[in-house]
């Protein structure tokens, strides 16, 4: 049904994943472990640097859309359940505070890309955030991220923080 991996894009299998599923005609459950995710030391996940950090965020930013396609595409076929569409949406909204951690995180300067991701993400109605954290990220650690990160004159400070305590992590060896 049209379904692939595209190439050279990172945290595509997330996109893929949501699409095989919602392309199913039919699903099962099982208790059983039937996956083991592995991460190899050499991994393209473990590299780091700023052409790096700038792949990882927009390969969150192709998450979000192809999500947010998904969730579009679900509202106009008759016999979508709702909460697929809000599954989706509350999926979509923990990338948007993924991409946007991930960007505080980063050595990337925060603007003009901060700027530009609000907007984008306010254009498809996934920021400021409504609908996360939602059952999966429900710890206070999520609500105390959303309430900054939800929040664009908070971010600025926030990521000098949180650059600051990584600098010095580093410096001290930790």
């Amino acid at each position: 049904q049209g379904l692939w991996f595209p190439e050279g894009k990172l945290i595509e299998d997330v996109v893929f994943t949501s699409n095989a599923l919602a392309s199913a005609r039919r699903t099962a459950r099982s208790r059983r472990v039937a996956y083991h995710y592995v991460q190899r030391a050499g991994s393209i996940m473990h590299r780091r640097g700023p052409e790096h950090e700038r792949r990882m965020i927009d390969g969150f930013v192709a998450v979000v859309e192809g999500l947010d396609a998904l969730r579009q595409r679900a509202a106009t076929e008759p016999g979508t359940p709702a909460a697929f569409a809000d599954r989706i949406e509350a999926r979509e909204q923990a990338y948007v505070c993924f991409t946007m951690l991930r960007l505080v995180r980063s050595g990337i300067p925060l603007q003009p890309l901060f700027g530009e991701l609000v907007a984008r993400f306010g254009a498809l109605g996934q920021y400021p955030f409504t609908r996360f954290p939602g059952v999966e990220h429900s710890g206070l650690r999520y609500r105390l991220l959303t309430a900054i990160l939800g929040r664009p004159r908070l971010v600025p400070p926030f990521t000098s923080l949180v650059r600051g305590a990584l600098a010095l992590r580093r410096r001290i060896g930790r």
